[in-house]
Formats: structure tokens, sequence, C-alpha cells
């Protein structure tokens, strides 16, 4: 008798576990998303700021190149760190 009550019970448990898990994988998510939707946003206020204060001192095609350089310099620093790990 008292059997079935305790697999009701560690059933029961188990779910309530699972649960919190799947809620915590969701959350973790939602916040990586709402991270990387932030980073690209500030990466596109501070490249238009950066290309209005270079603009004004050179042209605009020249730069474009600067921030363009910048970013392939940027990208490849980063490949080479998450490449060592």
């Amino acid at each position: 008798m008292l059997g079935p009550l305790l697999k009701i019970a560690a059933t029961s448990m188990a779910a309530q576990g699972l649960r919190q898990a799947a809620d915590d994988a969701a959350r973790f998510l939602l916040m990586s998303l709402l991270g990387v939707l932030a980073g690209a946003i500030a990466m596109l206020c501070l490249s238009g700021a950066a290309f209005v204060l270079l603009s004004d001192r050179m042209g605009a095609a020249e730069a474009w190149g600067v921030l363009g350089a910048f970013y392939a310099l940027a990208a490849a620093v980063t490949f080479m760190v998450r490449r060592r790990r």
C-alpha cells in the first residue's frame, strides 16, 4: 500500500525537477538572445558614431575602409582566441 504512494510522490518530484530544468534552459536561452540583440544594437550605434566622426576628417569611402579594417581585425582576433580553446 505504501509502495504505490511512494512511486507517485517520486514521479511528481522528478517531473517538478524536469520542469525546473526546462524553465532554467528557456530563461538562459532568452537572456542569451537578448544579450546578442543588445550587442548588435550597440555595435550598430557605435559604428554609426565612429563613421560620423571619421567621415568628418576623411572621405566616406576611407571611413568605411577604416571601420571594415577594424571589424576584420576584431574578427581575426576572436577567431584566434576561440580556436585556442
